[in-house]
């Protein structure tokens, strides 16, 4: 591809984002210098260091006017090709100096074959070292030693509007040279020719077979000296503005997809339904437009997707304030709009005995967190594991209350142990023979859910369809705030509604119901992060019709693994302001941007985020972009938010 660029001020750049194999053309028009770039590296990749246009060969060859001469530099003596850089002083200077229409290209290309004739070399170096032909073999072993690793194939090509022109150029590099050079003149007819001319450098079968030594071949660190850019206080060229992200055009647009800001040059920037079916992933310090942007998703999956929203607020005040705005939203507040959850409902199963080890694996994980249950509770959680299938034995629907009361009745021997299956009277003769500590340590956690009014009534009964909660359209906006309700049983809440709606979720699929689109939102999602279920359905729940968008302030809130799991899985990743550490962790969403994305993130200003798309497998990559995220403003539409679209019952 042929491109026209232009550098960027208060921007870095570097020859390596060409790619392996390119040519950069410096051409002087007489009131200016252009560059060009022949390279297969993508445009989108360019434009973060460059302004960039697409050109045509055709069009390049039309500036010149009528003709073209092209000159081709080649080392005079062979071994300047195995042992020496070719230098040339000041490139750009040497373009901008001319006074005709014309300039030079430089070509590079990493060809592996170079390695195979400087090895070739060197053997017969070393076979002439070791007959004590001198010591200047002994010194050229070492320099084509090191050439080994740290060589490619160069090209250098004149261009002028005539002959004569052509000569003055080769005379002025021929005298900024290192080495002495022959040139080799042509006229070029039209733009393919003037292709040929200027493409990357090659070693034809010939020269590969023979190791036939006429090109040019550069160091890395004698290529940086070449290739150095023309400096627009020093040289008539034309530049852009530097900008900490490229500033592209979102390749997002039609249905499915929706506007979230707009870019720092004003265009608009859009993200697809699609985009969040691969999950999203949200971080920013307090303050500093994440909530706003949730809240913006909301609204924008509810105007153009019939899908189904479920939030988990757990300070309440965005819950609260999308209810007030979405007439039809399902607002849920433990307190103030009541409903029932309770954890230890049975989920749906062909199996039952498979579905209560579903429910009793589940609910232990959830215990860990909610219950304070550390890893080295063995005991405490044996004695959970045994009452509880012993209460799935008698109903479908135990309580936190029940679990309470039986472990506090096998603690004061007062327990009667029921018919049952013959394992599980083993089981419970175990427990008789555990130490008071054990009892003590759960009874002391489950004692408020058992005596609590508030706790008991909540966790007690479920009062909420959460059948109807995954059917399209459905927006259901649960109010936990850990103000109201205190950590534990905010987090408790929080974990059974996750669990829950995974096991909807499932059910749906074996029932082998459509698997419409369920979006499940959760702001301050660190609170819940140790739910191993988490990194099955970042894994697994796209299949089942199941996304994700998490949320939450700063990296150290989750574990390392975790962390890692989620910038893989997720394809969308928001970034507002964020701390020292964290830029360090983030700044590498994109490999190719890390330092521009450094950049960004430690000068990002409320109300901006740096996001990163990953591209599907058909679709190129884009790099990440700096957004000016939409504000949408609080306007309350619904006078008693505490109406229910589906009345719970306590």
């Amino acid at each position: 591809m042929l491109y026209k660029i232009k550098p960027r001020i208060g921007g870095s750049s570097s020859y390596k984002v060409f790619g392996n194999s390119f040519t950069l053309c410096l051409l002087n028009w007489g009131n200016e210098i252009e560059l060009y770039l022949e390279a297969s590296v993508s445009k989108e990749s360019l434009s973060f260091f460059f302004g960039v246009e697409d050109k045509k060969y055709d069009e390049l060859f039309r500036n010149f006017g009528r003709e073209v001469w092209s000159g081709e530099a080649r080392p005079k003596s062979e071994k300047h090709f195995y042992f020496a850089d070719l230098s040339i002083n000041d490139v750009a200077g040497i373009v901008n100096s001319l006074k005709i229409l014309g300039g030079l290209c430089i070509g590079v290309s990493s060809d592996f074959s170079l390695k195979e004739i400087y090895s070739k070399k060197l053997t017969f170096l070393l076979k002439q070292v070791e007959k004590n032909k001198g010591k200047d073999y002994y010194a050229f072993t070492h320099i084509l030693n090191k050439r080994l690793s740290d060589t490619v194939l160069g090209k250098i090509v004149a261009l002028s509007i005539d002959e004569n022109g052509l000569k003055e150029i080769e005379r002025k590099v021929n005298e900024s040279s290192n080495i002495k050079l022959r040139w080799k003149n042509k006229k070029v007819k039209d733009g393919d020719f003037l292709f040929e001319a200027i493409s990357p450098p090659s070693l034809s079968f010939w020269e590969k077979a023979t190791g036939i030594a006429n090109k040019i071949s550069w160091s890395e660190s004698a290529l940086e000296e070449l290739l150095k850019f023309p400096d627009p206080s020093l040289h008539r060229i034309r530049f852009v503005r530097g900008a900490s992200l490229p500033q592209l055009i979102s390749s997002n647009i039609g249905k499915g997809t929706f506007r979230v800001g707009s870019l720092e040059n004003g265009n608009e920037f859009r993200l697809s339904i699609e985009d969040l079916r691969r999950h999203c992933y949200i971080i920013g310090q307090s303050g500093s437009g994440k909530t706003s942007f949730l809240k913006l998703l909301v609204h924008r999956i509810k105007e153009i997707e019939k899908a189904s929203i479920i939030l988990i607020d757990p300070h309440g005040d965005m819950a609260k304030e999308l209810a007030e705005e979405i007439q039809e939203s399902l607002y849920l507040h433990p307190i103030k709009s009541p409903f029932g959850l309770n954890p230890l409902d049975l989920p749906e199963h062909e199996n039952r005995e498979f579905a209560i080890s579903i429910a009793i694996d589940a609910l232990l994980e959830v215990f860990r967190d909610a219950l304070k249950l550390v890893e080295g509770a063995i005991n405490v959680k044996y004695l959970l594991q045994v009452v509880l299938r012993y209460l799935y034995s008698k109903t479908n629907s135990p309580t936190m209350a029940d679990l309470y009361k039986t472990i506090l009745m096998l603690y004061r021997g007062e327990f009667i142990f029921e018919k049952a299956s013959p394992d599980l009277k083993k089981e419970f003769d175990a427990l008789e023979r555990m130490q008071p500590q054990t009892f003590i340590s759960a009874l002391s956690r489950l004692e408020p859910y058992a005596n609590d009014k508030l706790l008991k009534r909540i966790t007690s009964k479920t009062t909420i369809d959460l059948k109807k909660l995954i059917l399209p359209g459905n927006i259901t906006l649960f109010s936990i705030p850990k103000a109201d309700l205190g950590e534990r049983l905010s987090r408790l809440i929080a974990s059974t509604i996750v669990m829950r709606v995974w096991f909807e979720i499932l059910a749906r699929f074996r029932a082998n119901e459509e698997r419409k689109d369920v979006f499940l939102i959760i702001d301050e999602f660190q609170f819940i992060s140790d739910l191993p279920v988490i990194e099955t359905i970042l894994s697994e729940a796209r299949k089942y019709g199941l996304y994700l968008i998490l949320a939450h302030q700063h990296t150290k809130q989750l574990n390392e693994e975790l962390l890692q799991s989620i910038l893989t899985n997720c394809a969308v990743k928001v970034v507002f302001t964020v701390g020292g550490e964290d830029i360090k962790k983030l700044e590498n969403m994109d490999h190719a941007f890390a330092e521009s994305v450094r950049k960004a993130l430690s000068a990002i200003g409320v109300g901006k985020a740096v996001i990163k798309i990953v591209a599907r497998p058909e679709e190129d990559q884009l790099p990440p972009v700096l957004v000016n995220i939409d504000f949408i403003e609080h306007v309350k539409r619904r006078h008693d938010i505490y109406t229910f679209k589906y009345a719970p019952s306590i």
